[in-house]
């Protein structure tokens, strides 16, 4: 008898990677569909919170009081133990990040006897700030949490970013109710190697490497879409500063006359457009349609991260469409060109090294031959028939 499965989200369900954390509301509604038309398992699809979602879902807020919400929000968990129970749930798939639903969601399932199933979307089990990059050098971080150079980490973090204390403390908490969802889950899965290796080492958790599965319409746009050159630079995404926002402008201008287009939204729309240099184009939010024409005319993708970004939705966005992506060997971006061969790799944090090689692209023809092995690579790698094969052993293992 096949299995019956809760996937269960904290930010969404849906491809089109709406509000864009870490890929996760993308990757829960491919795992959802892996599970029905790949594995054949009957699916239900629950969204903890306000999330949005371009799907029908099971939706469980829970308790509006924030103590509650975080150490006994007992209505919540009897309200998943019910779910659980009447659905006649086998497997519990987990993505979730938000701290104020781990104590309710593994009391429920071990209450209703199912399998429990966590995929880590973020270094947050590693660090409190979640970047694993040590502020006060700007520098990938080697310490183990916890540790004093921690504290003062946090302090340079929240100067240096804006970031408020409640962010902080709510770092702190997380760090210690994920840990404690890794360590109870009966498997882990983790879409970066380092992070998988460091997990096993450092938390005493088997987690599962396994590449996160690409939206297969993607992967057909890719293929019939006409390539195109048009000789600039371009970055997509979350204008926040652990995408290296902050060094779009510098970046620009060390790569002139090359333009270097931006999309995206965030907090840092505005110091974008106050600080672009004349061949920094931004163009905000952008549609499915008109983010296609841009990854299509592309020379290069610009993915400057300064966290340890655990997969880099981005990177493999860019390869879809044969495009070759440049980005600091650091984190999920850096395993995946490592990997792929599908880009260059600058010294962390070095902008001069990063730029130079995203003029390397304009004035040396490297789009074909990299961004066709972006292409291979995902073809190869993930495509979600590849993931179907890895979970299938996974929940045949509980």
């Amino acid at each position: 008898m096949k299995p019956r499965i809760a996937v269960i989200d904290d930010a969404g369900f849906g491809l089109s990677g709406g509000r864009g954390i870490f890929g996760k509301e993308v990757y829960s509604e491919l795992l959802a569909r892996i599970n029905e038309e790949y594995l054949g398992n009957e699916v239900f699809r629950v969204l903890l919170g306000y999330g949005a979602s371009e799907v029908p879902v099971y939706r469980f807020t829970g308790s509006k009081i924030p103590i509650v919400r975080v150490i006994a929000d007992r209505g919540l968990e009897e309200g998943l133990t019910r779910f659980f129970r009447e659905k006649r749930i086998d497997i519990v798939h987990a993505n979730i990040l938000n701290p104020r639903y781990v104590i309710p969601l593994l009391r429920a399932v071990k209450r209703s006897g199912a399998g429990l199933v966590y995929t880590v979307h973020s270094y947050t089990p590693l660090c409190p700030i979640n970047w694993k990059t040590y502020i006060p050098s700007m520098k990938p971080c080697t310490y183990r949490y916890p540790s004093s150079k921690c504290l003062w980490c946090i302090h340079e973090w929240r100067k240096r970013f804006n970031e408020s204390s409640t962010k902080a403390l709510r770092g702190l908490m997380q760090i210690e109710l994920i840990r404690k969802l890794m360590g109870e889950a009966d498997a882990v899965i983790s879409p970066s190697e380092r992070f998988a290796e460091i997990a096993r080492r450092e938390l005493n958790v088997e987690t599962r490497y396994i590449l996160n599965p690409l939206n297969p319409s993607l992967l057909d746009e890719g293929a019939s879409s006409r390539a195109e050159n048009r000789g600039y630079a371009l970055f997509i995404g979350r204008l926040e500063y652990e995408k290296g926002v902050h060094l779009l402008p510098e970046i620009a201008k060390l790569i002139n006359p090359v333009e270097l287009h931006v999309a995206g939204q965030g907090r840092l729309a505005d110091y974008i457009e106050k600080n672009k240099p004349q061949n920094l184009v931004f163009h905000g939010y952008v549609d499915p349609e008109t983010k296609a024409k841009l990854y299509r005319g592309t020379t290069v993708v610009v993915a400057p991260s300064i966290w340890m970004e655990m997969f880099g939705y981005t990177v493999v966005e860019a390869f879809a469409y044969s495009k070759p992506v440049v980005a600091f060997n650091h984190a999920g971006p850096g395993e995946l060109i490592e990997k792929s061969g599908g880009g260059l790799l600058a010294k962390p944090f070095d902008v001069y090294e990063l730029a130079q090689n995203t003029r390397r692209f304009v004035e040396e023809g490297l789009t074909e031959m990299l961004g066709l092995k972006g292409r291979e690579f995902v073809e190869r790698q993930l495509h979600p028939a590849k993931y179907a094969q890895e979970l299938s052993k996974i929940y045949t293992s509980i």
